[in-house]
């Protein structure tokens, strides 16, 4: 999966290198920012809503056994 991403980004940055370089920008932007705090929080009292209910996580988990 990540070789023809990663190719067809290399092509782009070799044609259009300033172009490149600004769309990278642009979706640096759009990434969250930092959290407010810098104390540590165990992965299970991290979860939100989106991550409690993705069934692909869940079968991970029982895969793994990390429920």
């Amino acid at each position: 999966m990540i070789g023809g991403p990663a190719l067809m980004l290399r092509y782009a940055q070799a044609l259009a290198p300033q172009l490149t370089a600004d769309i990278l920008a642009l979706s640096n932007r759009l990434l969250p920012a930092p959290a407010p705090h810098d104390h540590m929080v165990p992965g299970a009292h991290a979860e939100s809503d989106l991550t409690r209910h993705n069934p692909i996580k869940r079968r991970a988990e029982a895969e793994f056994n990390e429920l």
